[in-house]
C-alpha cells in the first residue's frame, strides 16, 4: 500500500456472517442488502468500532435478535417501527439507527437465514434427499434469528406476526422487498407455464420432475 494512504475499512456488506445465510437472492442473484442499507449500517456499527470482522457481526446479529425475542411475551400492539424502536435503547450499537432502518435490517437478515436454507433444500432435493432426514446446520447466529420467529408465531397473531416478519421473506422468489418479490413470483409462474425453470432456464427432466406450479401460482414439489 502507498505511504500516506488510509486503509480502506471494511463495509457491512464485506463481511456479513456466510455460515447459514445467503446474502444473494435465490433467483437472480440480486443482493439482499441493499447498497444503502448497509452504509447505514456500517457507519452505526463504525460508531463503536473503528474497524470490524464477520465474527463481530455476527455477535451484532446475536445481541439484536436475542434481546428482541426476549421481549416478545405478551400481545404487540405497536407498529413494527415503533417495536424496534423500544428495542433499540436495549442494544447498543442500534442506538443510532432509525426504526424503520432496524425493522429493514431485520427482514434482510431473516431473509438472507430464508434463502440459505432453501438453497440447502434444493441441494438435498437434487439428491432425493429431504430436509426431516438431514436438517441444515444450524449457528449461534441462524438460531436467534430462527427463534424470533418461532417466538412470534407462538405469542402474536397473524397480523402481527405478517407486520414484523411479511410472509414475502419466505417465498422462494424473495427480491428483498415486497414488491419486487411479488413481480419475481409472477414472472416465475409464466416461466414455469411456458416450459422453463423458475428462474427462467430451459429445463432439464430433472428439473421438471422437482419444479412445478399449479393453477393458483403455488409451487408444488
Amino acid at each position: 500500500m502507498p505511504r500516506g494512504r488510509t486503509p480502506r475499512l471494511p463495509t457491512l456488506k464485506s463481511v456479513v456472517p456466510s455460515d447459514g445465510f445467503d446474502w444473494q437472492t435465490l433467483y437472480g442473484n440480486k443482493p439482499i442488502l441493499s447498497n444503502n442499507l448497509s452504509r447505514q449500517i456500517t457507519k452505526a456499527l463504525n460508531s463503536l468500532l473503528p474497524t470490524f470482522t464477520e465474527p463481530d457481526i455476527s455477535h451484532a446479529i446475536i445481541k439484536m435478535f436475542q434481546t428482541t425475542t426476549d421481549n416478545v411475551d405478551g400481545p404487540i400492539t405497536t407498529t413494527a417501527e415503533e417495536f424496534w424502536g423500544v428495542l433499540r435503547g436495549q442494544v447498543t450499537w442500534l442506538r443510532n439507527l432509525d426504526e424503520h432502518t432496524i425493522l429493514l435490517f431485520s427482514w434482510a437478515v431473516c431473509s438472507a437465514r430464508n434463502v440459505a436454507h432453501e438453497h440447502y433444500a434444493l441441494e438435498l432435493d437434487l439428491q432425493d434427499k429431504a430436509v426431516e432426514d438431514y436438517p441444515m446446520p444450524t449457528t449461534e447466529a441462524t438460531r436467534v434469528v430462527t427463534d424470533f420467529g418461532l417466538k412470534l408465531r407462538a405469542t402474536q397473531s397473524f397480523e402481527v406476526t405478517e407486520k414484523l416478519l411479511p410472509s414475502w421473506i419466505y417465498d422462494s422468489q424473495n427480491q428483498g422487498d415486497k414488491e419486487s418479490t411479488q413481480a419475481a413470483f409472477e414472472k416465475s409462474v409464466q416461466n414455469v407455464k411456458h416450459g422453463l425453470t423458475m428462474g427462467g432456464k430451459p429445463r432439464d427432466n430433472h428439473a421438471a420432475e422437482h419444479e412445478q406450479v399449479d393453477e393458483d401460482g403455488d409451487e408444488v414439489v
